[in-house]
């Protein structure tokens, strides 16, 4: 956990999840499941993009922001940033 809350940068603020990535300089990739709010989400942090799949049988939208840009993710959808 505490890779995804600190190279991940994972905050919760209200009904956002934000996240602000700081891979380590070896580091190429971050993945990870995350359980929020009852809602399952499968993130990818590359040195490029943010990659977040929210899962089919979620039942609402998620928000997230991802270096100060605020998305929605509805279910069985992935947004790349």
């Amino acid at each position: 956990m505490a890779a995804v809350m600190g190279f991940a940068g994972v905050r919760a603020a209200g009904d956002v999840l934000r996240l602000c990535p700081n891979l380590p300089g070896n580091w190429e990739m971050l993945s990870f499941s995350l359980n929020w709010r009852g809602q399952i989400y499968d993130i990818d942090i590359s040195r490029e993009s943010v990659r977040i799949f929210s899962a089919e049988e979620n039942e609402a939208a998620g928000l997230f922001e991802v270096h100060g840009v605020l998305k929605e993710v509805k279910a069985g959808h992935e947004i790349v940033l």
